[in-house]
């Protein structure tokens, strides 16, 4: 007959198997072979420039203390994530691929400064959906005034290889005397003012495209006349407090015009061009295809308003 003491033993023998078997398959965080391992992350600026704007690494952590800060009402902020291996090789990461690149709001911090959501789709406030995550960039979309912070993810299926540390992202509180874009009117500038197309808030464009630019062209320039919702036009000067500007879609292609969000780009002949002058903009032609752009109501360092999205395309050869 068996003692206490060795059924005890016996019944250890017997599970000791099964502890070693969980514990080998805990410490695998992917079971199908391909776990990357996740050494190094870096952020870009995804508006044609590709500027480095902070990278992580697994020994020494962030080398930014902060994300750009957001103002409440902006458009959202989108980074091109680059992970690289603890080997230097970088992963492809694809929006459905085998690896993506995702972010996360820290549990304990605030959940209110971004809309988000894991599972990367959110109702933003104008009652239209995002999308968080496409692959090889993430976008932010600011809620409210404050501070939070955030992790960036190398997403594998259905769950995380590898997280930096976290970083802080702070969304200002809107400005007081911020204006609101109803209306915006396009002309040409060479001295006909004729109207090219009108945005309004109620009906979108009234042009399905912006005039089409051929390669080699010199820019196309449009004064731009805003208008608040009571009807006022809103005086715009470079250097003052409106100014009109454009952006690049960051979910379009970037090569077809130059374009960089500070207004300062280099040409092709490396000639400096000047994109945004107060009451007028530039377009520089790059290379054929069609991007999509949106135009701004530039308040300081802010967007107080934007219209939808319009084509912009660039065909082959100069005329």
């Amino acid at each position: 007959m068996l003692h206490d003491s060795s059924i005890m033993r016996l019944a250890l023998l017997l599970l000791l198997p099964a502890l070693v078997l969980f514990t080998a398959c805990d410490s695998v965080v992917d079971d199908d072979g391909e776990h990357s391992d996740f050494a190094r992350v870096v952020l870009e600026a995804r508006d044609g420039t590709g500027q480095v704007i902070g990278e992580w690494t697994e020994a020494d952590g962030w080398d930014i203390d902060a994300l750009p800060g957001m103002t409440e009402g902006d458009i959202e902020s989108v980074y091109t994530v680059r992970i690289f291996d603890e080997d230097g090789d970088e992963l492809t990461l694809e929006e459905g691929g085998a690896f993506e690149a995702r972010y996360a709001v820290d549990a304990n911090a605030a959940d209110d400064v971004l809309f988000f959501n894991p599972s990367g789709e959110v109702d933003l406030a104008s009652g239209e959906e995002g999308e968080l995550f496409h692959g090889d960039h993430v976008h932010l979309y600011p809620q409210n005034a404050g501070t939070t912070r955030v992790r960036f993810l190398l997403w594998h299926e259905s769950h995380s290889d590898g997280s930096t540390d976290l970083i802080d992202v702070t969304v200002e509180e809107a400005h007081d005397d911020e204006a609101e874009l109803a209306r915006l009117v396009l002309e040409s500038r060479d001295g006909t003012a004729t109207e090219i197309g009108e945005w309004t808030e109620a009906d979108g464009w009234s042009i399905d495209a912006l005039p089409e630019m051929s390669e080699g062209d010199e820019e196309t320039v449009f004064t731009v006349r805003i208008f608040a919702a009571d009807g006022d036009e809103i005086t715009l000067q470079e250097g003052g407090e409106f100014e009109a500007r454009y952006a690049v879609d960051a979910s379009a292609p970037a090569d077809v015009l130059f374009f960089d969000g500070s207004g300062e780009v280099t040409i092709g002949d490396g000639t400096e061009g000047e994109l945004f002058h107060g009451d007028h903009v530039h377009l520089y032609p790059r290379a054929a295809g069609t991007t999509q752009v949106r135009f701004l109501l530039w308040h300081d360092s802010h967007a107080d308003g934007e219209t939808d999205l319009i084509d912009a395309t660039v065909v082959s050869g100069g005329s």
